[in-house]
């Protein structure tokens, strides 16, 4: 991360395969793109464990709550298969591990305190930060206390540590914690650094208000209301998502459920592709909140030529991971559902029937798809798909497993197979139907999804299933159970 570095440094090459290293290196990279959209990991000092699965997600040990610096190397080398420490015959040390937590009273919030703290009481093994350092210069691992404590001083001894939080000779920390982190601030400050993302931090004049900061942990509600089609308000924390609203429906069909001032405090705008009925108010929606923007290209272009601010535009195709807020957004690159012919042939007789199958044409030739994409967001501890449009390869859908998958159940006349394939592959703990009701007069009748619950939790077991209802909060943990 830093391109030069003029602090004393020591580093130890455990005993370790050359091909397991570069497993290690591979974890390395996954952990780090999803460390990008999680934003945090939850900070506890009690082990027991923990590693990393194939997504780069942290799996905890059981009762640990969390890592430190050294237990995160720890769980990086389990998840390649390689335990760098016997645990099990690791000391208590409650007096000095209770000065350690006491030196964070000032800067922790009050509940991380005290549950540190409690690890602490209730005889936790904290392992530090230079025993692992000393760990990887044992010949056998696991490595035994014994030898690694010795190893640890020596790695101490040689940056001449001298409870100076690692800064050069001569600049020691005064024995105020405040001052102490003060002074490892302005050190860091210092150093130059060359900080390297897919994409940079955007945040609205709404989020920078709201003074967004990551939580330590998990813990911040999430809330999905459904705006009808396949529009969203998302709300994890304080951050506010919106996604494809379509607030302009005609006399004649279901109205928008909420007043369009409840998608002011939007810190995001996102338009997965550019339909009428996903894109129509994208303009309108970011003018009200002063949002940015991720949609297509077209879209992008059709809001610049309007008046939006170019800044503020990222087109989904060159769009990659990001922050917005509490929450990380990632574009998926995927495709628009392929309509079958019946439906075809409903939509063409209603629109003729009804009259509005030359306003419907008008529609298709002025709002161009551009591309198709659907949305991870990384809520807490909560991942998100959301999809405009299921059309998504069943390959593509494997290579994620989300805890929530929000679905249109629209496009098709066999939606329940379609919403099978999607379960069989995506395999969230819960799904989600939308964009299942009237929004365009005699535009194709609104789908059932409800007719389709049973078989499918028949067939799927281990997942929820649920049809969204407008205007309804749903909040994610309740549905998850």
């Amino acid at each position: 991360m830093y391109n030069t570095w003029e602090y004393p440094r020591l580093w130890a090459a455990p005993e370790v395969e050359p091909e397991k290293l570069t497993t290690i290196a591979g974890h390395c990279r996954r952990i780090w793109k999803t460390y990008q959209k999680r934003l945090v990991f939850p900070y506890a000092l009690a082990y027991c464990g923990g590693q990393f699965d194939e997504r780069g997600s942290l799996k905890l040990g059981p009762g640990s709550q969390g890592l430190t610096c050294a237990t995160f190397i720890l769980a990086v080398f389990q998840t390649a298969g390689i335990t760098l420490v016997d645990e099990n015959d690791w000391p208590v040390r409650k007096e000095q591990d209770m000065k350690f937590v006491e030196s964070l009273s000032s800067f922790a919030e009050s509940t991380h305190f005290e549950l540190l703290k409690a690890e602490v009481e209730s005889g936790c093994k904290r392992i530090h930060p230079n025993e692992v350092l000393g760990a990887c210069a044992v010949m056998d691992l696991p490595a035994k206390f014994a030898p690694t404590v010795k190893a640890a001083a020596t790695v101490l001894e040689k940056l001449d540590y001298k409870d100076n939080g690692g800064l050069p000779d001569g600049e020691l920390l005064s024995s105020s914690p405040v001052q102490r982190a003060k002074q490892r601030a302005d050190a860091t400050k210092s150093r130059p650094t060359e900080y390297t993302t897919t994409q940079a931090h955007v945040m609205s004049p709404q989020s920078e208000a709201k003074g967004h900061t990551p939580p330590m942990t998990g813990t911040s509600k999430t809330t999905c209301t459904w705006l009808g089609t396949a529009g969203w308000l998302i709300k994890h924390g304080a951050t506010t998502i919106v996604s494809d609203p379509y607030l302009s429906r005609p006399p004649g069909v279901t109205p928008f459920p909420l007043p369009a001032e409840r998608l002011a405090d939007a810190d995001a705008v996102l338009c997965t592709h550019g339909h009428f009925d996903h894109a129509f108010d994208m303009e309108r929606v970011a003018r009200l909140s002063g949002a940015p923007v991720w949609a297509p290209g077209v879209v992008c272009e059709r809001l610049r030529t309007g008046g939006i601010d170019a800044a503020r535009l990222h087109p989904n195709e060159t769009a990659d991971v990001t922050r917005i807020g509490d929450v990380g957004l990632e574009v998926v690159a995927s495709e628009h559902i392929r309509y079958d012919l019946p439906l075809a042939a409903i939509t063409i007789k209603a629109a003729v029937l009804g009259g509005t199958f030359w306003d419907l044409v008008d529609l298709g030739i002025g709002w161009p798809m551009g591309s198709n994409s659907d949305y991870l967001l990384y809520a807490g501890d909560h991942t998100i798909y959301l999809s405009g449009s299921l059309g998504q390869s069943p390959e593509r859908m494997r290579e994620h497993r989300p805890d929530v998958a929000l679905l249109p159940y629209n496009g098709r006349t066999d939606m329940e197979r379609v919403s099978a394939v999607a379960a069989e592959n995506l395999r969230p703990r819960l799904m989600v139907f939308h964009h299942w009701d009237d929004f365009y007069p005699h535009f194709a009748p609104p789908q059932a999804p409800d007719l389709a619950l049973g078989t499918l939790r028949r067939r799927f077991a281990h997942i929820r299933f649920h049809v969204a209802q407008l205007a309804d909060p749903m909040d994610v943990d309740t549905l998850l159970g």
